[in-house]
């Protein structure tokens, strides 16, 4: 879920709500209680705080998502204070939900290792993710990213990260390709095949990071009518069938990642697999590494 659409949700609530209430309290804190300055701000004319939490509430706007990945803060009156209040209300949402999960796991396991909220690599600051260290064990960022790497949090917090979706390409017609919907498009098996290899030594080869879970399904799932219109192919076809290059290929980059973590002094193995002479030569692993590294 984005940010906007979190923080959105919990103060659309009902006046009274405990989740409102704490927003608006948080809000009242960081306005000191005068209801002119958040008024100014959000274009709103609440008489009072009592009043914005009896019958009012406030939106917040798509882009404090885009802005914290990367694109221009919009240039309008209040947008800085609109994007520093948005991340003062994801922090207090996201750090109840890691202390409220952490108490209820220790309840049942006392040595349970408590991974951090599956989350878009951009979603948490640096000041969020410091907010959660005291309920997890480890970070679990979405994928890999240049936006937002990983490894000022780890250092900040102590914990270490395991990747928790990593992307490793999704195979469509061409013509659904570059449209919503479709992340990650690569023509052919073949190109998956080079990305998870490259993506798994990567991972490997980086300190930060104790695992990774990649995106991916069993079975090609299949629209009725058109293969591959609404999903993503799997190690088997729709006949049954194994995928027998990629599942050879992941198969071998899954045991270098084990091997490295087992012996982190080993070094990471070329690539394994063997490119069909059929098809145009891919990216090398050095020119498809430099595009991944932090």
């Amino acid at each position: 879920m984005r940010e906007d659409v979190w923080i959105n949700q919990t103060l659309a609530y009902a006046p009274g709500s405990p989740g409102r209430e704490r927003l608006f309290n948080i809000l009242e804190q960081r306005y000191r209680g005068n209801i002119a300055q958040p008024n100014t701000v959000y274009g709103t004319d609440f008489a009072s705080f009592p009043d914005l939490r009896k019958q009012g509430s406030l939106t917040y706007p798509r882009w404090i998502s885009t802005v914290k990945a990367g694109a221009h803060l919009p240039e309008q009156a209040g947008s800085k204070e609109v994007l520093a209040d948005a991340e003062a209300l994801l922090g207090e949402i996201v750090e109840h939900l890691h202390r409220v999960a952490h108490a209820e796991i220790r309840q049942h396991d006392s040595k349970h290792m408590v991974l951090g909220s599956y989350v878009k690599h951009t979603t948490y600051t640096q000041g969020i993710w410091k907010r959660t260290a005291p309920y997890i064990d480890v970070l679990g960022p979405q994928d890999v990213s240049d936006v937002n790497p990983i490894k000022p949090s780890v250092e900040a917090t102590g914990r270490p990260a395991m990747l928790s979706d990593q992307e490793f390409g999704n195979v469509y017609p061409l013509a659904l390709q570059g449209r919503m919907g479709t992340p990650g498009a690569v023509p052919e098996h073949v190109d998956r095949r080079v990305l998870y290899d490259l993506l798994a030594g990567r991972i490997a080869r980086d300190p930060d990071f104790i695992g990774v879970s990649f995106c991916a399904v069993l079975h090609d799932q299949s629209h009725w009518q058109r293969a591959y219109d609404r999903g993503q192919p799997g190690f088997f076809n729709i006949d049954g069938e194994p995928n027998r290059s990629l599942v050879e290929t992941v198969s071998s980059a899954n045991q270098r990642i084990l091997d490295r973590f087992a012996n982190p002094s080993t070094k990471c193995r070329s690539p394994s697999f063997t490119v069909p002479t059929m098809r145009p030569k891919p990216p090398t692993a050095e020119s498809w590494n430099s595009d991944l590294l932090f």
